[in-house]
């Protein structure tokens, strides 16, 4: 250990730790059995929600909204004009999407968002269940000012009722009653359909709400032509229209139908409700279509994230809802246990097949840019530099946005798959290049050639943008302030768990048994200082689960302070301190110390070191 027998190497260590994670924190300053974030995002790659108390049905339709392609990305990119963001119902949401896009932690807490929420004028309480579906449309309405470029239809049903009789239609132009089939149809499909399944009503007999548990299929894919307006008209001329309205023929039961392939819906995402109609929990089931191949089915299900492999089976358990019959055989019972499931689909997210007008979505965060655009990029950018280009150095914003667009990891990994032997690149892009430019002025200007550098530069800034590459992608204030709880979070991590705390524990103790050093008495103080200051603004204010070497700590400072008259020192001055005086009365247990009622420190006469007495156990 560098550290060991070197007071200066010791005193450099304790003084960047000690600045940089132990120092006094005026917000921590009673706050005890502490510890912040430390778990990453989880395997999957996303980003969970905390539940508030009873927020899972507003954590639901939020993961859902998020993983519709186009629209997290869509709804940031919008500046929000309120003179106060914090207050605006928009601005939270896209900070919301801006942590789930960009976040490191393992979930996100939407506190701001609990507080300013409406649900029809009326303020939301966290630990107040809430109808999944009353809180979507809430929201949706809310929102509308913004999304005039994203309206959607949200009412999908199709409506039919005769009118005959007294109640027939009376037509102008016949001047007659007539009977009429009077319904509502779809007239465009959007790209995004969302259904929601009638599972709550209210018993008048009994007076309390209750939940239909019955069996509800749903496919895979979705058809919803037949819905359409010029599909209502199409099954109205080959059928014969029934006393409900719709058409006497079962919708889809000609093998003759042409079907549009656009009007073919995917099955994307699930909304599932498990409980009563009075209290119960809201989870998610998503398909991620934002990676390359074949696509996972993902569950979310408030702050965990777990890949959940949803097939004709599985869906059929953990969303039809109906009957059920249990795998276990209860022996003591001789009929079959039958039993209803409490869990079942609520809303279903339907996504149109080969839309044109879904936007291609980048990587699931802005650090996983096209890894090949990268590499190129980065490859370019370093021919250029080496080969030393045969052309006047021309320094535009696209050069600039390249710097912008690389990350390091794909650069130095260019570096060493490109260049080799001696450091030169044997790039296609500078094969011909001349060892040294020649950079004097011509009579004419040079012709245009297919693998003019510039040329090659400016087609992969243009595709970089057809990409997304250089678009920002949330506004900037909500950037910085994941970035920085990125940064928080990572320091966190890096000091809230064992092995940082085993590593301070055998720096302040490397010393201890060298007696016999020139320089013990300034190594064990300075020791007693990373000691002091690490236990009483980290160590002893976390977890209790992380305290298990506090039998080593005591151990150690008993052994610095009782072999060294400078560490005894700094220590008694310390605690008569101000901050030690603050640090010992906020403690738990200072009371039991007898350390509370220290005089002040002007009122202690400590003797010089020459008249100190040599201090024994």
């Amino acid at each position: 250990m560098l550290a060991e027998s070197s007071v200066a190497n010791l005193q450099l260590i304790t003084k960047e730790l000690l600045s940089m994670h132990h120092q006094l924190d005026s917000a921590l300053t009673k706050e005890f059995d502490y510890l912040p974030p430390v778990d990453s995002r989880s395997n999957s790659g996303f980003v969970g929600l905390k539940n508030g108390g009873a927020t899972c049905y507003m954590n639901a339709v939020f993961q859902q909204l998020y993983m519709q392609p186009g629209l997290p990305e869509t709804l940031l990119s919008m500046e929000d004009e309120t003179d106060n963001p914090d207050e605006s119902v928009f601005y939270q949401i896209q900070s919301l999407f801006g942590h789930l896009m960009e976040s490191k932690l393992q979930y996100y807490v939407p506190e701001n968002f609990w507080k300013i929420f409406k649900m029809w004028n009326k303020e939301l309480y966290v630990r107040e269940q809430q109808d999944a579906y009353e809180f979507f449309t809430s929201l949706i309405d809310q929102m509308d000012e913004y999304l005039k470029s994203l309206e959607i239809s949200l009412d999908q049903f199709v409506r039919g009722e005769v009118l005959e009789g007294s109640n027939a239609y009376y037509c102008e132009k016949c001047k007659e009653k007539r009977t009429t089939v009077k319904r509502t149809c779809i007239k465009s499909l959007p790209s995004v359909l969302v259904i929601h399944l009638m599972r709550f009503g209210f018993d008048w007999e009994s007076g309390r709400s209750i939940k239909y548990d019955e069996q509800i299929k749903f496919p895979w894919m979705l058809n919803m032509e037949p819905y359409t307006v010029s599909g209502m008209a199409r099954q109205d001329s080959s059928s014969e229209v029934g006393e409900n309205g719709r058409p006497t023929d079962p919708i889809g039961s000609s093998p003759r139908k042409k079907v549009a392939p656009t009007e073919n819906y995917e099955l994307v995402g699930v909304i599932v409700h498990s409980g009563q109609a009075h209290a119960g929990h809201y989870y998610s089931f998503i398909k991620d279509r934002r990676s390359c191949g074949k696509s996972k089915w993902y569950k979310f299900n408030d702050t965990v994230v777990e890949e959940f492999d949803l097939n004709d089976e599985t869906i059929e358990y953990e969303c039809f809802g109906g009957e059920y019959r249990p795998k276990v055989y209860d022996q003591s019972n001789p009929y079959p246990d039958v039993r209803r499931r409490y869990w079942n689909a609520y809303m279903l997210f339907y996504q149109r097949v080969s839309d044109q007008n879904s936007p291609v979505l980048p990587k699931k965060s802005r650090v996983s840019v096209v890894r090949q655009e990268a590499e190129d990029l980065s490859l370019y950018v370093l021919c250029c530099y080496r080969c030393r280009l045969s052309c006047p150095v021309i320094v535009c914003d696209d050069f600039f946005r390249i710097f912008d667009l690389l990350l390091l990891t794909f650069f130095l990994k260019a570096v060493s798959a490109f260049i080799i032997d001696g450091g030169h690149a044997l790039s296609p892009f500078c094969r011909s290049a001349p060892s040294s430019p020649d950079i004097s002025p011509q009579s004419s200007p040079r012709p245009h050639r297919p693998n003019d550098r510039l040329s090659i530069l400016t087609k992969l800034v243009r595709k970089g943008e057809k990409k997304g590459l250089f678009v920002e992608k949330m506004p900037l204030r909500i950037y910085q302030m994941v970035r920085d709880e990125n940064l928080k979070f990572m320091r966190n991590r890096d000091v809230y768990n064992s092995d940082y705390f085993s590593f301070v524990l055998s720096l302040a103790s490397v010393n201890a048994t060298k007696l016999k050093h020139p320089n013990y008495s300034s190594m064990a103080r300075v020791s007693v200082q990373l000691a002091i200051q690490f236990l009483f603004h980290t160590y002893l204010r976390t977890k209790k689960k992380l305290r298990v070497d506090t039998e080593e700590w005591i151990a150690t400072i008993d052994a610095l302070v009782s072999k060294s008259c400078e560490a005894c020192q700094w220590l008694m001055e310390y605690f008569v301190s101000p901050e030690g005086r603050e640090l010992v009365n906020m403690s738990p247990s200072g009371s039991e110390t007898g350390l509370e009622d220290l005089p002040d420190i002007d009122s202690i006469k400590i003797k010089p070191k020459s008249e100190t007495l040599p201090i024994t156990t």
